[in-house]
């Protein structure tokens, strides 16, 4: 499919000219966007909770122009669970639509649907625009899970923005339903995706979960349907900001926390807000999560405390200016990486005994590292002296 042409300079992060953001909220504005533009931080109960905000937010588009609502669905197995609970409450969104959507306007088929899948890559399921508000909600039991468990989100938006802006004519424009539960893995070319839907004025709304507390990582459960094996694969959800803000270890090992920030990814978050869409956060309880101890945080309680969406360049920019910054960016850099220890030990009291010994140059070894990291965070001692000098003045040793 043809995708939005961009300019990006060399770099190992996609930096793109910063597109200006739109007032969405002003009649005859520029865009896709309404009174509720860009919020990121709608708390939801539950996904039928989000579905009837976003037939509002469909209906209400409705009145200024013609609208064709393209829904992008995530394809990867730990989507299941959200993908039947969508289907299961589908009924209201077209309950909504039917009701409310005149016989002018049908028959003037001022509102289509396309429906598309993607991981690795896009899969249409409903490729032409139908009035058909029904097949959505059968086209999601034909969604297949992506074997690649690669799921390029931004890459996804880019590319279906691209291929139907050429089909937006005569006032007809795109609103944009993301069905997600991760932030996905091409979060470097999030600027690509915000151009794309701002230069065309595409608003996005996204049905998703809330990020992990500066970490990236989740752990879903998984079965295996021939050896019932249990496994438990990370997904990409985070973090909240534009770059990990916390330790990446727990002290011995490798993080394996699930702790919810409360709010969406970065990147999600960037394109929800500056589309002028809306971020609806499901509650962080899932069935295949590893903990279940984690309740979803009261978005009124930290709706102070939103993070930065700004450009990741930006965001850089001034971290390099702050010398506590770059120095808590290294700490965290070097605990990123290398600081596994034995997590198992045999039951055999002898070959535990030797294990144990084995594990004890590593454990010494990163425990100086802490001691370092302690050391550079610890301001320079000051100890001043008093001595003569030849010429009467004390010296400061």
């Amino acid at each position: 499919m043809p995708s939005v042409k961009v300019v990006s300079q060399p770099s190992t992060i996609a930096f793109l000219p910063t597109a200006p953001s739109r007032d969405y909220s002003r009649p005859g504005g520029n865009g896709g966007g309404g009174g509720i533009a860009g919020d990121v931080t709608m708390g939801t109960k539950d996904v039928g909770e989000a579905l009837d905000q976003l037939a509002r937010e469909i209906l209400r588009h409705l009145t200024a122009h013609k609208l064709t609502v393209i829904w992008l669905f995530d394809e990867s197995s730990s989507m299941k669970d959200d993908q039947r609970a969508v289907k299961e409450k589908f009924g209201r969104v077209a309950g909504e639509l039917k009701l409310n959507v005149g016989d002018d306007k049908k028959s003037a088929n001022a509102l289509n649907h396309v429906i598309i899948g993607f991981g690795e890559k896009i899969h249409p399921e409903i490729e032409k625009p139908t009035a058909d508000v029904n097949a959505i909600g059968k086209a999601i039991d034909h969604l297949f899970v992506d074997p690649s468990g690669t799921e390029n989100t931004c890459e996804a938006i880019t590319r279906v923005v691209g291929n139907y802006a050429k089909q937006m004519k005569d006032g007809r424009r795109m609103l944009l339903v993301l069905v997600t539960d991760e932030s996905g893995d091409d979060g470097l070319n999030v600027e690509e995706a915000r151009q794309a839907l701002v230069t065309n004025g595409v608003p996005l709304y996204v049905i998703g979960r809330q990020s992990l507390f500066g970490y990236d990582r989740a752990h879903l459960l998984y079965i295996d349907p021939v050896t019932k094996e249990h496994y438990w694969p990370a997904i990409k959800r985070g973090p909240e900001s534009a770059d990990r803000e916390t330790l990446q270890i727990d002290g011995l090992h490798e993080r394996w926390d699930e702790q919810p920030s409360g709010f969406a990814p970065y990147e999600l978050a960037r394109l929800a807000k500056d589309s002028g869409g809306i971020y609806f956060l499901l509650p962080s309880e899932e069935n295949m999560r590893v903990k279940q101890r984690e309740k979803a945080y009261s978005i009124s309680t930290l709706k102070e405390y939103v993070p930065s969406y700004a450009n990741r360049a930006d965001y850089f920019a001034r971290r390099e200016k702050s010398d506590l910054g770059k120095l808590l960016h290294a700490i965290i850099q070097e605990t990123s990486k290398d600081y596994i220890h034995r997590r198992g030990y045999s039951i055999d009291p002898a070959e535990c005994h030797k294990e144990m010994l084995e594990e004890v140059p590593r454990a010494r070894e990163r425990l100086g590292r802490y001691m370092e990291m302690e050391k550079r965070l610890r301001p320079p001692s000051r100890c001043a002296t008093a001595s003569p000098t030849s010429a009467g003045r004390p010296t400061t040793t």
